[in-house]
């Protein structure tokens, strides 16, 4: 017992309990199931507080234990004594004094501490029994322990105290089970009434008067009307649970119940025509069933401190009173049906290496953002959440963030344009955001809202009428794609030249010359030379337009990676080097290309913006009207019908329709522009020669008159090679 309660000081033990047993000792239940889930029994906090690393051992602690064992009278005297694994003696731990800092002086002298023993850090005190003296005093005489059953009785104290997992436990406290009271059931007040009235199941007897027998009847269509209000009160009980329901079928708010002639002797005679859709539209009207389903649904969300308030008034004013309410439960319930898994998912990002372009794989940020919008997964399931720490180059000579690219969308200046960065690539043709600029403003608030603290982000509401979109979208799953198929944690290609230079040394006197941080300076130069080369070539060819091969490797026109031979930090050989950049980079060129398609494509993204109308003055008849100081001028003219649901994915440019329209020009720095800002054509002729002239001239672009018999002449530049110009 005495060895038991020392292992139990030195390493207290960490029990499984049942909560059943748990309640049996008086812990209450709000404790028992404090802290995470637990799958085999629960844990008591004291036992795991107690079972952290020690850092001293006090005697005073285990001669408490001691004395509470039955037989012990008094412990005359106690020593502990360190060892290290090999079984030495371990000094300058035992009984330490405390200098004037109150840290502790080792003394070397003392093998064995009286009081205190320290414990080295991160390791755990164990009873050495073989190299431990226990000696015991009774009636003044002195016994040795009998080891051989003192040993036999620790291992059955061991077995009784352990408390192993419990696999089966019950991790939940039963659920009461209660009696069904079926409250729809209903039983009708005209058979609670005497039988002299007539009204029950019995009737009137056959002998009656035709004057008697009205007169019943007229009692029972006068009671049939609180026998109704009745019967939809107990309805309205028993369907309780489908006010709160997230099932999207459910029609109504206010239930009614539907009586027949088994219920109320004599129904079908008091009632005509009253079948049970008709009783529904006297219940509930569908102006108030939307009003009430929503304030259902907007107390589940006020319970996960969530509101669809701003969204609601956006979403009325854009589609209508008689379209949005409707629009807005199925928002709710989407929202409501994931908010377990956004939830959960917050803060997860997208498995870039499994998969990475497949529809379910997306990030808890996307998703979340999603369903704030309200998006039916036309419009903002295609937005694409760019993290610009994935774009970093993999090994030298990768493709490079363009160091300098203007506009709302990009990044320009000497910033880190990787670190703490992301970019929403937002679908900027698709409705409602292609007609309606308060949406496109709510989108960039929630987005900012939802984004984390230390992230910077640029949003991008990118067109597609040259398929600037789609093309991004394409490259950037490409590279995805090839960026999964390698671990670059694993490449480590300067250790690996590392290990060549080492193993490949011809004399003793190329080894002197390369030893420690000149080795890893020798390697990180030849690395980057090759890798100059490398992007040297990767850019020629990205500049010239060619597209890379289906063999990975070339690009059209046969251009083929040739990098000039190896050149040695000493005189050594230099093949085992050359063979192994040359079969790594040639396996990093689809992905190092995929990469300089994505970063070049992501910097020349430009927002696009609709058409604005002039206001008339006349209420509902413009749409994204001109405001002083707050309008930008549209790529894309503004469609009449792009209010409807069914909006054209590709609005074609005609800037013919609207004095306000833009010709789309991807090149550009800018594509919109305040209209404060908007010199007219007398002025930019008075610019300098050297001066840029506003984005606004450059890009607006007007049809002009020409005959039938010509061609309309096309406003593409997709071929300009300098769009300053």
């Amino acid at each position: 017992e005495i060895w038991f309660a020392i292992e139990q000081y030195f390493n207290p033990p960490v029990r499984f309990y049942t909560w059943q047993e748990l309640q049996e000792q008086q812990f209450p239940v709000e404790e028992i199931f404090n802290g995470p889930e637990l799958r085999n029994g629960f844990l008591k906090a004291a036992e795991l507080d107690a079972a952290v690393l020690k850092t001293e051992l006090r005697t005073s602690d285990i001669i408490n234990r001691l004395m509470d064992i039955v037989g012990v009278v008094a412990v005359n005297n106690l020593l502990l004594t360190g060892y290290d694994a090999e079984g030495n003696v371990i000094r300058g731990k035992a009984d330490l004094a405390l200098d004037a800092q109150g840290k502790p002086v080792p003394d070397n002298n003392k093998p064995s501490a009286a009081w205190l023993l320290y414990v080295n850090e991160f390791h755990q005190p164990r009873l050495h029994r073989h190299l431990s003296r226990f000696l015991f005093y009774k009636n003044g005489l002195p016994f040795l322990p009998r080891l051989d059953e003192a040993q036999d009785t620790l291992i059955q104290l061991h077995g009784e105290a352990e408390r192993p997992k419990i696999p089966a436990a019950s991790l939940d406290l039963p659920v009461p089970t209660g009696t069904f009271r079926h409250p729809e059931e209903y039983f009708p007040v005209q058979d609670s009434f005497p039988l002299t009235y007539g009204i029950g199941e019995e009737g009137l007897p056959s002998h009656a008067s035709t004057q008697r027998r009205a007169q019943a009847r007229q009692l029972k269509a006068y009671l049939l009307m609180f026998e109704q209000l009745l019967g939809n009160a107990f309805a309205q009980i028993a369907h309780t649970a489908d006010l709160f329901s997230l099932d999207p079928n459910i029609r109504q708010t206010y239930f009614s119940r539907t009586f027949t002639k088994d219920d109320i002797q004599g129904y079908n005679e008091l009632t005509k025509n009253l079948t049970p859709a008709a009783l529904e539209t006297m219940t509930e009207a569908l102006p108030e069933f939307y009003e009430r389903r929503n304030g259902f649904l907007d107390h589940l969300m006020a319970r996960f401190g969530e509101q669809f308030g701003e969204y609601a008034l956006l979403l009325t004013d854009f589609l209508g009173q008689k379209v949005a309410p409707g629009r807005l439960i199925e928002d709710k319930i989407s929202f409501l049906n994931a908010c377990p898994q956004i939830s959960h998912d917050r803060a997860k990002a997208f498995d870039y290496k499994t998969n990475p372009c497949a529809p379910d794989n997306i990030s808890g940020l996307k998703k979340r953002v999603s369903l704030l919008l309200g998006q039916d997964g036309s419009s903002n399931e295609r937005a694409i959440i760019v993290e610009h720490l994935l774009l970093r180059p993999k090994f030298f000579g990768d493709a490079l963030f363009p160091a300098c690219s203007e506009g709302p969308c990009a990044t320009c200046g000497d910033k880190d344009p990787y670190s703490f960065r992301l970019t929403f690539v937002m679908p900027g043709w698709i409705a409602p955001y292609n007609v309606n600029m308060e949406m496109r403003k709510f989108a960039d608030r929630t987005i900012r809202a939802e984004m984390p603290a230390h992230l910077l982000g640029k949003i991008c509401w990118v067109g597609n009428d040259d398929l600037q979109f789609e093309r991004f979208e394409d490259a950037w799953c490409k590279w995805l794609e090839a960026n999964a198929k390698f671990d670059w944690a694993e490449e480590r290609l300067q250790e690996r030249i590392e290990a060549i230079l080492a193993n490949n040394l011809v004399n003793a006197s190329d080894a002197a010359k390369l030893k420690g941080d000149e080795l890893c300076k020798c390697a990180a130069a030849i690395l980057t030379n090759f890798g100059i080369e490398f992007y040297d070539w990767m850019a020629t060819n990205i500049k010239a337009g060619r597209t890379l091969l289906e063999d990975t490797v070339t690009f059209e026109g046969g251009t083929l990676f040739t990098p000039d031979p190896i050149t040695l930090c000493a005189p050594m050989t230099a093949t085992k080097i050359e063979k192994l950049l040359k079969e790594r980079y040639a396996a990093y060129t689809e992905v190092s290309y995929r990469l300089w398609v994505v970063v070049n494509l992501l910097s020349k993204l430009r927002n696009t913006y609709p058409g604005a109308t002039l206001h008339d003055c006349d209420d509902g008849s413009d749409l994204n009207p001109v405001r002083l100081g707050l309008t930008a001028l549209g790529n894309y003219p503004l469609k009449k019908t792009a209010a409807s649901d069914a909006a054209p994915e590709n609005i074609a440019p005609n800037v013919a329709e609207s004095a306000l329209g833009l010709a789309p020009d991807p090149l550009s720095p800018e594509t919109a522009a305040s209209n404060k800002t908007t010199k007219s054509k007398s002025q930019a002729k008075k610019q300098k020669p050297d001066e840029a002239a506003p984005p606004q001239d450059l890009l607006f672009a007007p049809d002009t008159a020409e005959p039938a018999s010509q061609p309309k002449k096309s406003r593409s530049r997709k071929k300009i090679d300098n769009p300053e110009a």
